[in-house]
């Protein structure tokens, strides 16, 4: 139980709390990844990091089953989607490590954004109004109107590169094309792209933790501010206390039969004082540490669920924990649309509010120092070219 793998493509945020999670409590990690250059290869707590082929070939995962066994790691995290839904089909390719995959029907559900929302509204939960959309020549009977802004989904995707926002028909179609050529390679994009009312917001995230169809913890957060602008990761957050957010995730995930780690993606509608379904990450999220600091080990937990250790019913967090995803997206959120530098000041010097530094992992910052020049380059040059990306990115 000492040595654990952790498998992502290799741009995951998420492996360096959870790297340093298992670290602190003396646990060895090892990280398996297709490509990139992740901030974790600059922990003191890595112990290694190995490049992989691509896990849909079983020959793969095979090798990977017995490159563990080779170097006693016991057990492995997924931190990527696809590559999750490969390891979850192919089990039986990995006998000698231990994990904890819900079923493959679950996990259907949950990675595909139209299964989900259509399970989820089935169970009585609000989701947004949807339209079906096959083909194109559909949308020439489109008549909602464009009172407010139509999203256009894809099936796929993480955070907002599979998203469009219209709003005119012209933007709809525009919308529906560029989704449709992004996902039409991908085997898991099963569907044509979803057209769904928008919701406003506020976002709100919510963080689970479940074993064998029992939920042990949800965690919820709302977001202060997020990257792009019009949707998308955490950038800055604290942790609320919101029942409905509880309980809608807690029923999501035991109807589901969940075993292991998610979240949820919510937006909350005024006009109808409810929060709405938007999409289930099966995964542990890009802010999972928020959660950490509110007190919930969440990548202890979920190594306890994988070594069939009972999870206590009675864990609690802290509310009005507050993060700041700086070197994330956030310095590239102010660049856009500063909130002041009183603003900024304020969130850099306040101890209450956390962030991706640690004293005790201090070697990181030998990559992290870069990431603000390069967003400030990356600005002006955008802004120099009146390019969209200054402002939509």
């Amino acid at each position: 139980m000492n040595r654990i793998g952790l498998v992502g493509s290799g741009y995951e945020w998420t492996a360096l709390p959870i790297v340093r999670e298992m670290g602190r409590s003396s646990i060895r990690s090892f990280f398996f990844s297709q490509h990139g250059r992740n901030p974790v290869i600059h922990s003191r707590y890595l112990s290694g990091r190995f490049q992989i082929a691509d896990l849909t070939d079983t020959n793969h995962i095979t090798a990977l089953n017995n490159f563990c066994g080779r170097f006693g790691i016991g057990s492995l995290i997924c931190l990527d989607e696809n590559l999750k839904y490969s390891l979850i089909e192919h089990q039986k390719c990995l006998p000698d490590l231990k994990f904890a995959f819900p079923s493959l029907d679950s996990y259907d559900i949950a990675i595909r954004k139209n299964r989900s929302a259509s399970f989820v509204g089935g169970l009585g939960i609000p989701i947004p109004e949807t339209t079906p959309i096959e083909t194109l020549s559909d949308l020439e009977v489109f008549d909602r109107p464009f009172d407010r802004d139509i999203v256009v989904k894809g099936i796929r995707g993480v955070a907002s590169n599979h998203i469009r926002y219209a709003s005119n028909y012209r933007d709809l179609v525009t919308s529906y094309r560029e989704i449709y050529e992004i996902e039409k390679d991908d085997e898991l994009a099963d569907t044509k792209p979803i057209v769904q009312e928008y919701i406003g917001g506020p976002t709100y995230l919510t963080q689970g933790l479940s074993q064998h169809g029992k939920v042990k913890i949800v965690v919820p957060h709302r977001k202060i501010r997020e990257w792009p602008i019009s949707g998308g990761i955490t950038t800055r957050a604290t942790t609320i206390t919101e029942p409905r957010l509880v309980e809608y995730t807690t029923r999501v995930m035991e109807a589901l039969n969940w075993h292991g780690e998610c979240g949820m993606e919510w937006k909350y509608d005024e006009e109808r004082d409810d929060f709405y379904f938007i999409e289930m990450n099966p995964r542990f999220e890009g802010s999972v540490d928020i959660a950490i600091k509110a007190g919930v080990n969440l990548p202890k937990l979920l190594l306890d669920v994988i070594h069939e250790k009972t999870v206590p019913d009675d864990l609690e967090y802290r509310p009005d924990t507050h993060y700041r995803f700086f070197f994330k997206q956030d310095f590239k959120y102010f660049l856009t649309k500063p909130y002041g530098i009183s603003g900024l000041i304020r969130d850099s010097i306040d101890p209450r509010v956390h962030g991706e530094l640690a004293i005790d992992d201090m070697g990181i910052l030998r990559i992290f120092w870069k990431k603000p020049i390069q967003d400030i380059f990356n600005h002006l040059r955008c802004k120099g070219n009146n390019h969209p990306s200054a402002t939509t990115l």
